[in-house]
């Protein structure tokens, strides 16, 4: 997840000219990095989230 972070922003930079130019499987790697980075996200925070409320769960006992 963190090795696409550098990928992602180097495709937001881009100007629209220049990402106009770019393939058509270029821009298909761009938008899956996106969804695979958000995915990933998402999937992080939900970990977080389970490990602190079974840590107040498990401390309450």
């Amino acid at each position: 997840m963190l090795f696409d972070y550098p990928q992602i922003q180097y495709f937001d930079k881009i100007e629209p000219e220049m990402y106009a130019t770019l393939e058509s499987e270029q821009k298909e790697i761009h938008n899956r990095l996106k969804i695979e980075f958000s995915i990933g996200i998402v999937i992080l925070l939900a970990g977080m989230a389970l490990f602190v409320t079974s840590f107040f769960r498990n401390s309450k006992k």
